[in-house]
């Protein structure tokens, strides 16, 4: 093989039989059939493989991606290593898991350095390396760049303004064409990350899936009675991923290298969509939030193989560097997928155990869900233990571990060992600011305002399920709220009586179900400011931060909210308190520079612009800020800090 995997003797497991279905009758020798000199991995965010017709999906969403299909090698039992965007991209680009890259959230860390990434293998072997991406969850401050010579995260486009961070596939395509035509002549490494299928599901207008036509929305929709509609609206941002992706396809027909180049197309996690207890991803490690596509199109290849052997997103940095016949010497914790290619029916494979986790639900106090999969076993270690049989069980619903406690045990000692070995070898993440508005777009998305909790202290005794179903209806209510009216896709304020109705039924009882709960708090805060009510929005977003949330959102919204009231005094003091907690954050800095500014405090303006200036010298806002207390006679209105 052409990597070496990291000494844990857990992850490997003894010689088993695949067992697979395969329109290959013999063995070829891939490395001699197939002439690759460049690579395309394609990413299309939130995934849910049930959706592609290759997969059998009764609608046509998929067509272009479907046709390269039936000349592919496909995964059916592909898995992420969490359904949350950075981490899974990090397993995706480094072949490691979340406990030794550690990446645990989205939009607080970045990847640290010393973790070496798919780009910078090939780079170094002489390969031209790009990437472009969809979303500000990929932006290049979380370290994802590593390794490319161009790395666009640069958004130039038309975008509901509601929501501004991520950019349409169509044109991640366009600019990932242009680099195509002037680097495509050498061997390259190109990666691409479709957002649209990611919640919010905006697809452009007129857009709509083949047979499925796009639905209009009411002013409001209840989780219970949404289900049809968000399914379809997927629907249509999956075919149009479908679209953009078929113009890279056909740039590579025109420029006559599709014969030499592999294409790799997969997620980075799962989505929910509809008929599962979690809507999106994130909170829980269901088989639809795990599950994810994996098709490997190998140049000369004119046959379709489906392989239903439990693989991973971190098989594919060795799986690629194999094919590539590329080696390499630092960890990993994938497999070489190529005997797959080679002989399906015959191969001997060490079987792993794949490790996956999400973090989130410690941001509601619950417990992590952690665990391992293979080929029969799913374990998951949470507030309580589970181990299903996969083979058997293929939706999860059957928790046997009473019946196999010598199976449950063996797998959670394994699960201890994996988690301590990886820690005790892993390279710090870096912290990162964020821009508010990035939070407040992706916060509206679902995505849980907080920070992760690795050592799970003091842990509410609270229900999974409970607590995630009001999580969907809060976040369903959030958006709802706070998002414009926009007639393109037919989004409104809601009406007062159903307003009325929806507080009833959730809201308050939020409230009255977790008291202590720090999120409810929050949720309820931002609520009642988009009602119109920022003193009471006050109050629940200081009980929340009494209840024991630390974030940096939450601070920039309650001085906001002081703002509202006309309090600039507990504004500044609300900054003043976050500057204690988050000393290095720029953003924090920067607010308290403008703040002192406002009062005309030049002296304390200059010091909290200086600080941000030590250790980021080329800080545009706060060297133009430094630049206008100089001159003393520039004006700044402190609600420009969150437009």
């Amino acid at each position: 093989m052409a990597y070496r995997v990291l000494n844990l003797s857990v992850f490997l497991f003894s010689f088993i039989l695949l067992s697979q279905t395969s329109c290959q009758a013999n063995p070829i020798d891939i490395k001699s059939k197939t002439d690759i000199k460049n690579v395309i991995l394609i990413s299309i965010d939130s995934a849910n493989p049930g959706y592609f017709g290759f997969s059998g999906y009764s609608y046509n969403t998929t067509p272009s991606i479907d046709s390269l299909a039936k000349k592919s090698f496909i995964f059916d039992n592909a898995m992420t290593t969490a359904p949350v965007c950075l981490p899974a991209h990090s397993s995706m680009l480094t072949g490691t898991i979340p406990p030794y890259h550690g990446i645990r959230d989205n939009l607080s860390v970045a990847l640290n350095e010393k973790n070496i990434t798919l780009a910078e293998i090939l780079k170094k072997k002489g390969f031209k390396t790009a990437a472009f991406v969809g979303s500000k969850l990929m932006d290049k401050r979380f370290g994802l760049n590593q390794g490319f010579d161009v790395y666009d995260d640069t958004f130039s486009h038309e975008i509901p303004v509601d929501f501004p961070a991520e950019r349409r596939g169509v044109e991640v395509s366009e600019r990932a064409n242009q680099w195509l035509e002037k680097n495509g002549n050498k061997p390259f490494f190109l990666f691409v990350h479709f957002f649209d299928p990611h919640q919010e599901y905006l697809p452009p207008k007129g857009f709509q899936t083949p047979a499925v036509p796009r639905q209009q929305h009411g002013p409001f929709m209840l989780w219970n009675n949404q289900d049809s509609y968000r399914s379809k609206d997927y629907q249509t941002e999956l075919a149009y991923t479908d679209r953009a992706f078929s113009l890279i396809w056909q740039q590579l027909k025109t420029m006559k290298i599709e014969k030499n180049t592999l294409i790799v197309i997969t997620s980075g996690h799962g989505q929910g969509v509809s008929m599962s207890a979690e809507k999106y991803h994130s909170f829980t490690v269901g088989k639809k939030m795990l599950n994810i596509p994996m098709i490997f199109r190998l140049p000369g290849i004119d046959f379709q193989t489906r392989i239903d052997n439990t693989v991973g997103i971190i098989d594919l940095v060795p799986t690629i560097c194999s094919l590539l016949n590329v080696k390499f010497k630092h960890t990993v914790h994938g497999n070489d997928l190529t005997p797959f290619f080679e002989n399906p029916k015959k191969s001997n494979f060490k079987n792993q155990f794949y490790y996956f986790e999400t973090y989130i639900p410690t941001k509601y106090r619950i417990k992590p869900q952690i665990g391992l999969l293979s080929d029969q076993w799913k374990y998951v270690r949470t507030n309580t233990l589970k181990l299903f049989d996969v083979k058997k069980d293929k939706y999860e619903q059957y928790n046997v571990s009473e019946n196999y406690t010598e199976q449950l045990h063996e797998m959670d000692n394994y699960l201890t060992e994996i988690i301590a070995e990886s820690q005790a070898k892993h390279h710090k993440p870096i912290p990162v600011d964020v821009e508010p508005w990035i939070v407040e777009d992706f916060s509206r998305r679902g995505h849980i305002v907080g920070q992760i909790d690795l050592e799970n202290m003091n842990p509410l005794d609270l229900n999974h399920r409970e607590v995630i179903y009001y999580h969907n209806a809060m976040g369903e209510i959030y958006r709802n709220l706070s998002v414009s009216a926009d007639a393109e896709h037919q989004m409104h304020q809601p009406q007062e009586n159903v307003l009325n109705r929806v507080e009833k039924s959730y809201i308050d009882q939020f409230i009255v179900d977790f008291p202590d709960l720090p999120q409810a708090h929050f949720y309820l805060g931002l609520l009642r400011y988009e009602q119109q009510n920022p003193q009471e929005a006050v109050e629940h977003i200081e009980k929340a931060m009494y209840l024991g949330l630390k974030d940096k959102y939450a601070y920039y919204k309650l001085a906001q909210f002081y703002m509202e009231l006309d309090n600039k005094e507990e504004a500044l003091s609300t900054y003043q308190e976050a500057i204690k907690v988050f000393p290095e954050s720029k953003q924090i800095n920067l607010a308290l520079s403008k703040c002192y500014y406002e009062q005309k405090n030049f002296e304390q303006a200059t010091k909290y612009c200086k600080a941000i200036l030590k250790s980021d010298p080329k800080n545009k806002e706060a060297k133009a800020l430094l630049k206008t207390i100089k001159k003393n006679d520039g004006k700044f209105e402190l609600g420009d800090l969150f437009n």
